[in-house]
């Protein structure tokens, strides 16, 4: 049996406790958006980068089993590259939903 090393499954928990938490922080927004004080649009940009950084990943992760690639750079097959995007979408949507929900809540407490 070949042992992982402990960076190796260090980074294996963090994904994965990542994605648990991703799920997790979008149930918890659906009690908290309609509470911020700033224009619908703001609340559309929240709810809209985090409905497709949630779909990005659910492609992304759908694919890799099948394609037998893990998309973690844009290299290698063409496959790789589709799992990829799916993987570039969930982050860049995490990413940009997390800095407007901070700055909604910032706007929301002055």
């Amino acid at each position: 049996m070949h042992k992982k090393s402990d960076e190796t499954i260090r980074a294996w928990k963090l994904a994965h406790g990542s994605l648990a938490l991703g799920g997790t922080t979008n149930f918890a927004l659906v009690g908290v958006l309609s509470s911020l004080q700033v224009p619908g649009v703001i609340k559309w940009i929240i709810a809209i980068a985090f409905i497709s950084s949630a779909y990005g990943f659910v492609f992304g992760l759908l694919l890799e089993p099948i394609l037998c690639e893990r998309g973690l750079s844009w290299s290698g097959t063409s496959a790789n590259k589709v799992v990829f995007v799916g993987n570039t979408i969930g982050a860049i949507g995490s990413l940009v939903g997390a800095v407007v929900l901070v700055y909604a809540a910032y706007k929301s407490l002055i």
